[in-house]
């Protein structure tokens, strides 16, 4: 065997055991019946108040309840009951925890032109890095899957120098979805646009 293909083979094995590791405890968050936390429940909760048409933003009819970061993730998850009234309320609730792993492919394929084994080793090895900072953050029915998942697709849909004008809109309107699924995302999502945008206008002086 030559040298090159036991880097080949090491490689796949390596991505094999990361994707291994990463999508079986993303699923055992997902399926799990009861709540993973205290306050994860309170996710289902405006789901309930929206599907008996009570507006969650309607002060006079209900009373915030863990809902802090943005309007989005119970918006969302109310249209995914609806959508997929075969998910469990914990498979709503935990749905982008599931989501994420290929947000971040679809990202990083973009990050890496195309290279197959590069975008797969990358997106397992950062979902990993998240499971491990933040155990808790990223296999919750919170909204920091969301937001983070929206984040991924909007550096994934980042414009190149012959991008059409929809890309443009794409990708502002992704980081929107992102700060309203989780305003925290803001130094993030603000980087990335103003980068884009110094990068678009420096293109544009070029050409």
């Amino acid at each position: 065997m030559t040298k090159a293909r036991i880097i080949t083979v090491g490689g796949w094995l390596v991505i094999a055991a990361m994707a291994m590791l990463t999508l079986t405890t993303c699923l055992q968050a997902f399926v799990f019946p009861l709540e993973l936390e205290l306050r994860e429940g309170t996710s289902w909760l405006h789901v309930l108040a929206q599907r008996e048409g009570i507006s969650i933003y309607d002060h006079r009819q209900v009373a915030f309840v863990n809902q802090n970061h943005g309007p989005l993730d119970p918006l969302l998850k109310h249209w995914l009951a609806t959508l997929l009234p075969f998910l469990t309320p914990a498979m709503i609730t935990r749905f982008f925890v599931v989501a994420l792993p290929l947000g971040l492919y679809l990202a990083l394929r973009r990050a890496t032109n195309g290279r197959l084994v590069a975008a797969l080793a990358w997106a397992f090895g950062l979902q990993l890095f998240l499971l491990g900072l933040q155990p808790p953050h990223f296999l919750l029915g919170r909204s920091d899957p969301t937001a983070l998942f929206f984040l991924a697709l909007m550096l994934g849909s980042a414009p190149t120098e012959k991008s059409h004008w929809w890309r443009y809109a794409a990708t502002g309107a992704l980081g929107a979805l992102s700060l309203l699924a989780n305003w925290r995302n803001f130094p993030a999502v603000g980087a990335g646009l103003i980068a884009f945008t110094v990068d678009s206008i420096a293109t544009t002086d070029r050409g």
